[in-house]
């Protein structure tokens, strides 16, 4: 599961979210060319006359039609440049909250139905700007995980993994970097790096590295519980049934020991100076997508941890996610001192 905290037996937030809330807000801008203005603008016309109007520029269907009291309508006050616009100078520095969601699908294993649902994260980010180019160091407020059901052969039961919203309140989540580039002003498109979220496990190289096996992987204590990896629990209750460690369901797992990889790019255009809006392409290394997770362990509901052949199973039937359809990424500007559970009340 990547930084995005993907494979698991399914997940409710139990939270008011933190950190992975992604939106911004802003300035308007205006078409002054192409086939909706003139070629050249009109000169704005003062309270008491009217602008002239705009001449056809060549590409276009006509010019501006001559302005009213206020000033030309067809032309903008300064001439057209021949079909581009030039949107509102934007200055992106600032704190930001931001929210990604990405619809995933995952083939059936022995305990599992085939299914589809989407990954959402919250996140909270300081992000500086200078010229046409922004770098934002973010913290993950929160994941939320979809929900699985098992087989006829499992009984049809129902899965779900949450994790704590105080989890991400206390820090200990690893901090990563956003890299934009692009046209910084209103209607303008920005792109960023590739990005890796890593959550309880170390890399030498969490962007290009090939995910681990099992036993390779060297877990961290993100959520200081002193066991590895970020702990998610079990849900139950509401026709809830914690998930069976062996195909014959002798003992179920209470708790889960999860370490996850979410590569992906942001794509966001400048809907105003305050928000961005756009969409997530989850990468692909060594020819798998890049929403990678295992399960390294777990405390069965008798409060034992489980022992290898256990853990063996549950990570062998976790959900294999892949990405599918659609994705999105939205961002908006927030006042300094907001805080992860305050991201996560943002976007629902």
């Amino acid at each position: 599961m990547v930084c995005g905290l993907p494979l698991k037996f399914g997940s409710r937030a139990v939270w008011s979210l933190p950190l992975i809330s992604l939106m911004l807000g802003g300035c308007g801008s205006g078409d002054s060319s192409g086939l909706l203005g003139g070629g050249s603008g009109a000169s704005g016309g003062s309270s008491a006359t009217g602008g002239n109007a705009g001449s056809s520029a060549a590409g276009s269907s006509a010019g501006g039609s001559a302005g009213e009291a206020a000033g030309g309508s067809g032309g903008a006050a300064t001439g057209g440049s021949g079909g581009s616009v030039s949107g509102t100078p934007c200055d992106l520095t600032g704190s930001w909250a931001s929210y990604l969601e990405i619809d995933v699908a995952w083939q059936g294993t022995m305990v599992l139905q085939p299914g589809s649902d989407k990954i959402r994260v919250w996140l909270l980010g300081k992000r500086v700007q200078e010229a046409s180019a922004a770098h934002e160091t973010v913290s993950t407020c929160g994941i939320t995980l979809p929900d699985f059901q098992s087989n006829f052969l499992g009984g049809n039961e129902r899965f779900g993994v949450w994790f704590p919203g105080e989890v991400f309140d206390l820090g200990g989540i690893p901090v990563f970097g956003i890299d934009f580039a692009g046209a910084f002003e209103t209607g303008g498109q920005l792109q960023s790096e590739p990005v890796a979220m890593l959550v309880g496990h170390t890399m030498t190289d969490p962007l290009n590295g090939e995910w681990p096996g099992l036993t390779q992987v060297h877990a961290s204590d993100p959520d200081a519980d002193t066991k590895p990896g970020l702990t998610g629990f079990a849900s139950k209750g509401s026709g809830y049934f914690h998930p069976p460690t062996d195909a014959l369901k002798f003992e179920r797992a209470q708790a889960l020991w999860i370490v996850s990889r979410t590569v992906a790019k942001l794509s966001a255009g400048v809907d105003t100076c305050d928000k961005l809006s756009g969409s997530a392409e989850v990468a692909t290394i060594a020819g798998k997508p890049g929403l990678q997770s295992h399960i390294i362990g777990c405390i069965k509901d008798n409060g034992d941890p489980c022992n290898a052949q256990q853990t063996e199973f549950l990570d062998t039937n976790r959900p294999d996610f892949q990405p599918a359809n659609t994705s999105r990424f939205v961002s908006q500007r927030v006042p300094v001192t907001t805080t992860c559970a305050e991201v996560r009340g943002l976007f629902q």
